[in-house]
Order: C-alpha cells, then sequence, then structure tokens
C-alpha cells in the first residue's frame, strides 16, 4: 500500500480517535505491505510516536506476540518480545511472555534498561493519569479512618 493511500484513506480514524483523547492503542493482529503491526516499528514509533505525540499506551492484542512467531518475523518466544518490545509495544495483552522473557533479555543485553524503562514509563504515566495512584482514602476525615474516639479508648478490664 502507497503511504498516500495510508495516510489518505486508512489513517484518518485513527488519527481523529487520538485527537479526541484516547490514551491506549491496541496494535491488533493484521499486518502492513508484509509486516506485523507488533513488530512494526515504524508505524508505532515514527508515525504514532514521532510524528503524531502520542503519549499514551500501545498494548498488543490477545496473542499478536506469539503470531510474530508464526509470521516469520521472530524465531522464537523469547525474540518474539524482543522484536515487539523493540518495535514499540509497552505492555503485553493475555500472554506470558513479557513477564517469562524479558528478565533473561535484560541480563543478556538483547533489551536495554533503557527500553524498558520507555516501555514502563508509558504504562505507569496512563495508570498516574487513570487517579490509581491516589490514596483511595484522602476523602475521609481521620475519625472515618479511626472509628473515632472509642478506637482509641483502651479495652476495659
Amino acid at each position: 500500500m502507497s503511504p498516500q493511500r495510508l495516510f489518505n484513506d486508512y489513517m484518518p480514524p485513527y488519527k481523529a480517535g487520538l485527537d479526541a483523547g484516547s490514551g491506549a492503542v491496541m496494535v491488533a493482529l493484521n499486518s502492513l505491505n508484509g509486516t506485523p503491526a507488533t513488530s512494526d516499528s515504524w508505524l508505532l514509533k515514527d508515525v504514532l510516536r514521532d510524528q503524531w505525540g502520542f503519549k499514551g499506551i500501545t498494548v498488543s492484542d490477545h496473542g499478536a506476540i506469539k503470531e510474530l512467531i508464526k509470521h516469520g518475523t521472530a524465531a522464537d518466544p523469547e525474540d518474539a518480545v524482543r522484536v515487539a518490545l523493540k518495535s514499540g509495544i509497552n505492555m503485553s495483552m493475555s500472554d506470558e511472555y513479557y513477564s517469562k522473557y524479558l528478565p533473561g533479555l535484560i541480563k543478556s543485553g538483547k533489551v536495554t534498561m533503557a527500553e524498558l524503562d520507555d516501555a514502563a514509563r508509558h504504562v505507569l504515566n496512563v495508570k498516574y493519569d487513570m487517579g490509581l495512584f491516589n490514596d483511595p482514602y484522602s476523602h475521609l476525615g481521620r475519625k472515618s479512618l479511626t472509628g473515632g474516639y472509642q478506637c482509641r479508648k483502651p479495652p476495659a478490664p
């Protein structure tokens, strides 16, 4: 597909969704010109992050990282994780690959801490923006939390 067709016919709805404030992009199992979206750093980094200024999280679709092996983009599960993370996938949806293989990839130097930190930063920023780090009890006064004076009295003998 030509870049003109891609940007004129297919990308406007995605761009509109991002412009409307979407904080997440699920990267599907599809491919663009033979490259699976999950391993397309041009699409995820150059277009999504650099050209469009997207600051949110990119999440692989269910099983999309595993599919990189079948597609021939990755040699094995560990390589699939390396390819996906380096291409711009911040979080893996519903498979164990990231948690299973990232520690070894970091140890071997195939994935840098800076790359992992970048992915984690996007995930944590979205959680922060959603208020997940706020104190859920901040609206309660001290008396509500302790039960008032009765809770502070020593028990009767």
